[in-house]
């Protein structure tokens, strides 16, 4: 989620394409929108994983 995520803003940077005109004037509707794309709880599983990893924590 977060690299297609990352993906989106290397794009528009790219393009030139301002990230307000993709996200629009709700960018909470927008994430909101977006997560819907991922199946329930596996983004937060790997987040809490890679936040866990990164902070030295037991998986």
């Amino acid at each position: 989620m977060l690299d297609d995520l990352a993906g989106l803003s290397e794009r528009n940077a790219a393009n030139g394409t301002p990230n307000r005109e993709v996200v629009g004037e709700d960018p909470v509707g927008f994430a909101e929108a977006f997560l819907r794309d991922y199946p329930a709880g596996q983004w937060r599983k790997r987040l809490t994983n890679a936040i866990n990893r990164v902070a030295g924590d037991k998986p």
